[in-house]
C-alpha cells in the first residue's frame, strides 16, 4: 500500500469557467442594489420580538430561580439599555456581539428554539448594524468582490486553502449585506463538491453483520389434518453484502440453513415417525439515507422433503393403509409444509431486524443534532451509496455563506476496512463558523473539539516536562535583542544583562503557564489544516493573547508539519518533522520587552501541546456486535460476539487538499514492504 501523494485532481474549476465566473462578478458588481441592504431599525424590533419570545419560554418552562440564571446569562440589559437611550449604533452591535458569542457555547438549553432563534435575531442585527452605512457597504462589497474576480482570473494552479477562505470571507460579507445574492449561490455551486468522505469496506461489514445460525426449537404444526409435534433444528449463518446504489447505501442481509424437524404425527388411529428436511433462506435489503434506515419486504424460500420414519399401531393392516395415503399425499403435504415456513422464517425474520433498525436508526450526526444548534454549526449535507467494495457516506460540510470545494475526492484505496477523506475546507468551514474573530480560552477550545468529536480531549493544559533547547537559544537571542536597547559599556556586561534577561523571561513564563490562556482567533482561517504533497500542516492563527494580566498584540501562526511514516509494527502514523512553527503573518513580528518576551513564550509553550509528535498511531476500537437476525422461534442465534480487532491506519496520503487515511484490522496482513514508496 503506497504512501506515496495522491496526484493532483483534474476537477478544479477549468481556467474559461474561471473567467466566465469572474466576468458574472463584474457584471453583479454594477448592480448592487443598497435597497436590500437589512434595516437597523427591523433589524432592531426583531431582536427585541425574539428576547421576549425567550421571556415567556423561561416564563412557561423554568422556575423563578432558573429564570433568573438565564437572564444574568444572557446579560440581555446593558443591550437593551443601549437601545433605551439610543446609544450609537455600533455600540449597541458591539453588545449584541458579546452576547450572541454567549449563545454559541455547549451549553445544555442553547439548543432550544426559542434561544436559537433569539441568537439568529442578534447575528441579524449585528450585520444590519455593520451596514448600517449603505453608501460604504456597496463601496466595500465592490470592492472585494473585484478582488475575488481577479483572483479567479489569476490564480492557473488549483485554488488553495488560503484562496478558498478568502472566497468565504466575501461570500460572508456579501450575503449578510444581501446585495448579490443571485451571485452568492453561483459561486456556492460551482465550488461546492462534497468535502468530507467516509467509505466503510465490505471486509468490515461482514465482521459485523455476519453470524451463525444453530438452534433447536419447539414445534407444533398440523398439516392435512395430521398435528406434527416435534424439535426444529436450524443450521446455517446470516451473511451481509452491498448492492451497488445512488442515493441510498443498500445492504442485503441473508440468512441461508439447513433444516430439520423430528417429531411425531399424531393422526387418529396411528401416530407417525416424522423427519421434515431441506434449506430454507431469507434475505431482506436496507437502505440507509437521510431518513434513517429503511427495509424492504422480506424475501424467503424454503425447498422441503420429507420422511416417514415409523408407523405405530398394533394392525398390521393400519400400518399399511397409514403409509400408503402419506405416500399419497407426501407432495402436497411438503408444499403446505414449506409455506408455513416460508411465512414463519419471514414474519420472524422482519420482526427481529424491524427491532434491530429501530433500536439503531439514530445516525450519529442526529445524535450530535443539539451540539450543532448549541455551537451554531450547519448541518452536513449527506449523500449516500454504496458499491459491491464500499458502503459510502458523502458530506458537504459548510454554511449558507460558504463554498466547500471543486476539487473532486481522490479514488478510495481499495480492499480497506475504513477509509477517512477529508478536504480543507471540510475543516476550515466549521472552525471559521466557529472561531473566526472570536476570543477564547484554551479550556473552552478543548470544550469545544470534544463536544464534536466525542472521546478526543487534547490537553492543552499540561505544561512540557523539559524545556525546548531550541526555543530557549531563540529566547535568549530576543533577550540580547531586548538588551541591545540598553546602555552596556562592555561586551562581556552586555552578555550577562541578556543572560539576566532571559532568566528572567524564563521564570515569568513558568508562573504564566499555569493561568488560562485566551486566544483572539484570526479573523481568516483561525485554524490551518492543508494537506498537500502527502504532508498535513496543521496550525492556529491569533491576533492576540492574554494570559493573567498580561497581553500579547502580536499576530501568530503557530503551526507543525506532519508526514506519514511506517512505524516498526508495519502501521502508519503522521510523524511531526522539527519543531513546531512560529510565523508572524504581515510582517508583525517586532521587538518586545522582557515581560512580552515571557508572555510570548508561555504562549508557545502551551499551544505547542496541541502538536504532539505523532498522530493516528493510537488504535482505532469498535464496539462488539450484538445478537443478529436468527431465523424462527425469536431466540437468539448466539452469543453478543466479543469486541473486534481494533483498527490501525494502513495508509495515510495527502494531495490537491484531500487527506485519505485508510485503516484496517489489527489482525490483517501487513503490506509487503515492496509495495512502500516510502522504502
Amino acid at each position: 500500500m503506497s504512501l506515496a501523494a495522491a496526484p493532483d485532481s483534474e476537477a478544479q474549476i477549468p481556467q474559461s469557467q474561471r473567467a466566465a465566473l469572474a466576468s458574472r462578478i463584474d457584471a453583479a458588481r454594477q448592480n448592487l442594489d443598497p435597497a436590500r441592504i437589512p434595516d437597523v431599525g427591523a433589524a432592531r424590533e426583531e431582536l427585541q420580538q425574539a428576547y421576549e419570545q425567550v421571556l415567556a419560554h423561561l416564563d412557561a418552562t423554568a422556575s423563578p430561580e432558573t429564570r433568573e440564571g438565564w437572564l444574568e446569562y444572557l446579560g440581555y440589559d446593558a443591550l437593551a439599555d443601549a437601545i433605551e437611550r439610543d446609544a450609537a449604533v455600533a455600540e449597541q452591535g458591539q453588545l449584541a456581539q458579546r452576547i450572541y458569542w454567549r449563545l454559541v457555547r455547549n451549553q445544555s438549553g442553547l439548543e432550544r428554539q426559542p434561544l436559537v432563534e433569539f441568537r439568529e435575531a442578534l447575528d441579524r442585527f449585528i450585520s444590519a448594524a455593520l451596514f448600517q452605512d449603505a453608501e460604504r457597504t456597496v463601496r466595500t462589497v465592490s470592492g472585494q468582490l473585484g478582488q475575488v474576480a481577479e483572483l479567479l482570473r489569476e490564480t492557473e494552479g488549483p485554488l488553495t486553502a488560503e484562496h478558498t477562505a478568502r472566497i468565504n470571507r466575501v461570500l460572508e460579507f456579501a450575503a449578510a449585506s444581501r446585495l448579490a445574492p443571485e451571485l452568492v449561490d453561483q459561486l456556492r455551486a460551482t465550488i461546492g463538491n462534497n468535502n468530507a468522505r467516509v467509505l466503510v469496506g465490505r471486509e468490515l461489514i461482514t465482521e459485523i453483520v455476519n453470524r451463525p445460525v444453530n438452534r433447536q426449537t419447539p414445534s407444533d404444526e398440523c398439516i392435512l389434518g395430521v398435528r406434527i409435534i416435534g424439535q426444529a433444528h436450524l443450521n446455517g449463518a446470516v451473511v451481509a453484502d452491498l448492492i451497488p446504489s445512488e442515493g441510498t447505501a443498500a445492504i442485503r442481509l441473508t440468512m441461508a440453513a439447513r433444516f430439520d424437524n423430528y417429531g411425531t404425527g399424531y393422526a387418529s388411529p396411528v401416530r407417525l415417525k416424522t423427519h421434515g428436511f431441506g434449506n430454507v433462506s431469507a434475505s431482506r435489503v436496507l437502505h440507509l439515507g437521510d431518513a434513517g434506515v429503511i427495509a424492504e419486504p422480506v424475501l424467503t424460500c424454503a425447498n422441503l422433503d420429507s420422511r416417514i420414519l415409523g408407523i405405530e399401531h398394533h394392525l398390521r393392516l393400519v400400518r399399511r393403509i397409514a403409509a400408503r395415503r402419506a405416500a399419497e399425499q407426501k407432495d402436497e403435504a411438503n408444499r403446505i409444509a414449506e409455506t408455513k415456513l416460508e411465512a414463519r422464517v419471514s414474519r420472524e425474520f422482519a420482526q427481529e431486524t424491524d427491532e434491530q433498525i429501530a433500536g439503531g436508526n439514530l445516525l450519529p450526526e442526529e445524535q450530535a443534532g443539539p451540539v450543532f444548534r448549541r455551537l451554531d454549526l450547519s448541518r452536513p449535507t449527506r449523500h449516500w451509496s454504496s458499491s459491491s467494495e464500499y458502503l459510502q457516506l458523502g458530506l458537504r460540510i459548510r454554511a449558507q455563506d460558504q463554498t466547500s470545494t471543486a476539487v473532486a475526492p481522490p479514488a478510495p484505496p481499495v480492499g480497506h476496512d475504513l477509509v477517512v477523506q477529508l478536504q480543507e475546507s471540510a475543516i476550515d468551514n466549521p472552525a471559521s463558523e466557529l472561531l473566526a474573530g472570536r476570543a477564547v480560552t484554551d479550556v473552552e477550545l478543548a470544550g469545544f473539539i470534544t463536544s464534536i468529536f466525542p472521546g478526543f480531549s487534547p490537553d492543552l493544559l499540561n505544561p512540557r516536562d523539559e524545556a525546548d533547547e531550541t526555543d530557549e537559544a531563540d529566547e535568549t537571542g530576543e533577550a540580547e535583542a531586548a538588551a541591545d536597547e540598553a546602555q552596556e559599556p562592555s561586551l562581556l556586561e552586555a552578555v550577562e544583562a541578556a543572560r539576566d534577561v532571559a532568566e528572567a523571561a524564563r521564570e515569568a513564563a513558568e508562573t504564566l503557564t499555569a493561568d488560562p490562556l485566551t486566544i483572539h482567533f484570526a479573523p481568516l482561517r483561525p485554524v490551518v489544516f492543508e494537506a498537500r504533497e502527502n504532508t498535513l500542516r496543521l496550525g492556529i492563527r491569533g491576533t492576540r493573547f492574554e494570559q493573567g494580566d498580561q497581553v500579547l498584540e502580536q499576530a501568530m501562526e503557530i503551526t507543525a508539519l506532519y508526514r506519514p511514516t511506517r512505524s516498526a509494527e508495519g502501521y502508519v502514523t503522521l510523524q511531526r518533522e522539527g519543531d513546531v512553527q512560529v510565523n508572524f503573518p504581515g510582517g508583525s513580528e517586532r521587538r518586545l520587552g522582557i515581560t512580552q518576551i515571557a508572555l510570548r513564550r508561555a504562549v508557545i509553550d502551551k499551544l505547542a501541546e496541541a502538536f504532539p509528535p505523532r498522530l493516528l498511531h493510537q488504535p482505532l476500537t469498535l464496539p462488539g456486535a450484538g445478537p443478529g437476525p436468527t431465523g424462527p422461534a425469536g431466540q437468539s442465534v448466539s452469543a453478543a460476539q466479543p469486541a473486534r480487532e481494533p483498527l490501525r491506519a494502513t495508509r495515510i496520503s495527502s494531495g490537491d487538499g484531500w487527506l485519505t487515511v485508510a485503516f484496517d484490522s489489527t489482525d490483517a496482513p501487513l503490506p509487503a514492504p515492496r509495495m512502500l514508496a516510502a522504502d
